[in-house]
Protein backbone atom coordinates (compact mmCIF):
# COMPACT_ATOMS: atom_id res chain seq x y z
CA UNK A 1 0.00 0.00 0.00
CA UNK A 2 1.62 3.48 -0.92
CA UNK A 3 -0.85 5.57 0.91
CA UNK A 4 -2.03 5.50 4.09
CA UNK A 5 -5.20 3.54 4.73
CA UNK A 6 -8.26 4.93 7.57
CA UNK A 7 -11.19 3.27 7.72
CA UNK A 8 -14.03 3.13 9.84
CA UNK A 9 -16.09 -0.07 10.41
CA UNK A 10 -19.53 0.26 11.83
CA UNK A 11 -20.68 -3.34 13.45
CA UNK A 12 -24.37 -3.64 14.03
CA UNK A 13 -24.51 -6.86 16.28
CA UNK A 14 -26.75 -8.56 18.80
CA UNK A 15 -24.55 -8.67 22.57
CA UNK A 16 -26.36 -11.82 23.21
CA UNK A 17 -26.06 -13.62 19.98
CA UNK A 18 -23.01 -15.74 20.04
CA UNK A 19 -22.36 -15.88 15.91
CA UNK A 20 -22.07 -11.76 16.70
CA UNK A 21 -19.41 -12.59 19.24
CA UNK A 22 -17.78 -15.33 16.60
CA UNK A 23 -18.28 -12.41 13.88
CA UNK A 24 -16.40 -9.56 15.92
CA UNK A 25 -13.68 -12.01 16.78
CA UNK A 26 -12.93 -12.83 13.31
CA UNK A 27 -12.89 -8.81 12.49
CA UNK A 28 -10.37 -8.03 15.13
CA UNK A 29 -7.95 -11.12 13.58
CA UNK A 30 -8.78 -9.96 10.49
CA UNK A 31 -7.83 -6.53 11.36
CA UNK A 32 -4.31 -7.61 12.85
CA UNK A 33 -3.68 -9.44 9.73
CA UNK A 34 -4.46 -6.37 7.72
CA UNK A 35 -1.99 -3.91 10.05
CA UNK A 36 0.84 -6.80 9.76
CA UNK A 37 0.53 -7.04 6.12
CA UNK A 38 0.13 -3.00 5.54
CA UNK A 39 1.83 -1.41 8.88
CA UNK A 40 0.38 1.84 7.54
CA UNK A 41 -3.31 0.40 7.69
CA UNK A 42 -5.55 2.24 10.75
CA UNK A 43 -8.93 1.01 11.38
CA UNK A 44 -11.32 2.21 13.93
CA UNK A 45 -14.48 -0.43 15.06
CA UNK A 46 -17.51 1.54 15.64
CA UNK A 47 -20.11 -1.20 17.59
CA UNK A 48 -23.95 -0.31 17.34
CA UNK A 49 -26.34 -2.63 19.27
CA UNK A 50 -29.42 -4.21 17.94
CA UNK A 51 -31.61 -6.15 19.86
CA UNK A 52 -32.10 -9.38 17.01
CA UNK A 53 -34.82 -11.27 18.80
CA UNK A 54 -37.44 -8.85 20.49
CA UNK A 55 -39.33 -11.23 22.71
CA UNK A 56 -36.30 -12.30 24.61
CA UNK A 57 -35.80 -10.17 28.13
CA UNK A 58 -34.62 -10.98 31.64
CA UNK A 59 -35.24 -13.99 33.34
CA UNK A 60 -35.88 -16.00 30.43
CA UNK A 61 -34.34 -19.35 29.71
CA UNK A 62 -32.75 -19.21 26.26
CA UNK A 63 -32.24 -22.69 25.96
CA UNK A 64 -35.82 -23.08 26.25
CA UNK A 65 -36.46 -20.16 24.08
CA UNK A 66 -34.12 -21.57 21.19
CA UNK A 67 -35.31 -25.32 21.57
CA UNK A 68 -38.76 -23.76 20.92
CA UNK A 69 -37.61 -21.34 17.51
CA UNK A 70 -35.86 -23.82 16.33
CA UNK A 71 -36.58 -27.16 17.82
CA UNK A 72 -34.75 -30.00 16.46
CA UNK A 73 -32.05 -28.32 14.39
CA UNK A 74 -30.30 -27.17 17.50
CA UNK A 75 -27.97 -29.88 18.23
CA UNK A 76 -27.01 -29.51 14.89
CA UNK A 77 -26.95 -25.62 15.23
CA UNK A 78 -25.12 -25.96 19.01
CA UNK A 79 -22.09 -28.25 17.22
CA UNK A 80 -21.85 -25.63 14.45
CA UNK A 81 -21.09 -23.14 16.87
CA UNK A 82 -18.82 -24.92 18.79
CA UNK A 83 -16.88 -25.62 16.15
CA UNK A 84 -16.67 -21.78 14.94
CA UNK A 85 -16.00 -20.66 18.15
CA UNK A 86 -13.15 -23.05 19.14
CA UNK A 87 -11.92 -21.78 15.50
CA UNK A 88 -11.59 -18.35 17.13
CA UNK A 89 -10.68 -19.59 20.82
CA UNK A 90 -14.06 -19.41 22.19
CA UNK A 91 -15.41 -21.91 24.17
CA UNK A 92 -18.93 -21.77 24.44
CA UNK A 93 -20.89 -23.73 27.34
CA UNK A 94 -24.53 -24.93 25.62
CA UNK A 95 -27.18 -25.25 28.83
Amino acid sequence: MSTNCKLTISVVLDTVCPWCYVGARRLSKALVLAKQKWPEFEATVEYVPFQLDKSMGKGLNKAAVYEKKFGSRMAEMNERLAEAGKEEGIAFKFG
